[in-house]
């Protein structure tokens, strides 16, 4: 007869570490959650990072070959610009390049150049980035600058 409240002893005691064990597996669950959550979230920044970093490459290439064909060609009046996707097949890659004449400005042009890369799916990934800037062209051909 002295086994019997042994028993139930052992058992309200195993009933508390159970309680714990499954406190102590909710929290590990918990902190490998947020582990999760916040690694993902710094992957897409990286992401978006590299993509902007993309666009702004993207931005130089259309700023020089603008300049170069405003160079060697006087009526050159600007280009869209497909660009091969070098993030995957799921992605546009687009310069545009216009060339105005200033008005204000004697012999200037003004070229704008803008750079986009985004998904075939969703504009919410989406970089863009432009730049305008004038030049001034000579009557010479040999004297540009």
């Amino acid at each position: 007869m002295n086994k019997r409240p042994n028993l139930i002893r052992t058992s309200k005691h195993s009933g508390a570490i159970l309680v714990c064990v499954l406190v102590c597996l909710g929290i590990a669950t918990a902190i490998v959650l947020t582990s999760v959550k916040s690694s993902l979230q710094a992957r897409r920044q990286m992401q978006h990072e590299r993509q902007l970093e993309q666009t702004r490459w993207l931005l130089d290439a259309g700023i020089a070959r603008a300049s170069s064909q405003l160079k060697n060609n006087t009526g050159y009046d600007g280009e869209t610009w497909i660009v091969t996707p070098s993030l995957g097949p799921n992605w546009i890659s687009r310069i545009e390049i216009a060339v105005m004449k200033s008005g204000s400005e004697a012999n200037a042009t003004r070229i704008n150049v803008t750079a986009e890369i985004r998904g075939n799916d969703s504009l919410a990934h989406a970089t863009r980035r432009s730049h305008s800037f004038l030049v001034a062209l000579s009557q010479d051909k040999n004297d540009r600058t």
